[in-house]
């Protein structure tokens, strides 16, 4: 409901950020948080990898917008016994986020056009995957109003699963403000509680 509200609003011009300075490792926890139950029933194991000096200048509310749909996207498309790594680090200029899944992976042909509204993958129109199919859409939209870029890396032919990244430009800010809770928490965070290093 949140992405239809939001891009509703973005087709109408009325998407208003309100950007300050940020620690984004805080907000990328909280929303794993709030997917611990999902991931848990799911069985698919959520590993993360945040650095604390990622800052950057985003709207609280529209970044936490960008990880759930990544990470709902991730967790959805995963098998059973499945990992979802979730990173994010300083690159420069930039900050980096990574969700990566060992799902069935982007056709190079379709590559481009997962990003466009209402488009779903035709293996995954009849298939009991759900979705609007404007996740995606909604995530580039916000991330190019903050004057990042978003986008998937081409796995191979023989590498299943999916990268998606985010990359927004870096700032100096240290506030770590508590950000308004899209998605509710739940008890069982501790599944993916403390942040685990990629081994």
């Amino acid at each position: 409901m949140e992405n239809i509200l939001l891009f509703s609003r973005a087709e109408r011009h009325l998407v208003r950020l309100s950007p300050r300075p940020c620690v984004l490792s805080a907000e990328v926890r909280e929303a794993l948080h709030s997917f611990a139950p999902i991931a848990a029933a799911r069985r698919v194991r959520v590993v993360q990898s945040l650095d604390d000096d990622s800052c950057a200048m985003v709207d609280v509310e529209a970044f936490h917008q960008i990880v759930l749909n990544l990470v709902d996207n991730a967790i959805k498309y995963s098998p059973a016994d499945g990992t979802v790594r979730v990173s994010l680090a300083p690159q420069g200029a930039v900050v980096r986020l990574e969700v990566e899944d060992e799902g069935p992976g982007i056709p190079l042909a379709d590559a481009a056009r997962i990003w466009a509204p209402y488009f779903r993958l035709e293996r995954d129109v009849s298939s009991a995957v759900a979705g609007s199919g404007i996740g995606l859409a909604v995530v580039r939209d916000l991330v190019e109003r903050h004057g990042g870029r978003a986008g998937v890396a081409h796995r191979g032919r023989d590498l299943r699963g999916s990268l998606f990244f985010v990359e927004l430009p870096r700032s100096t800010g240290v506030e770590t403000p508590k950000s308004p809770t899209i998605a509710p928490a739940h008890a069982a965070l501790e599944s993916i509680g403390a942040a685990e290093s990629d081994a």
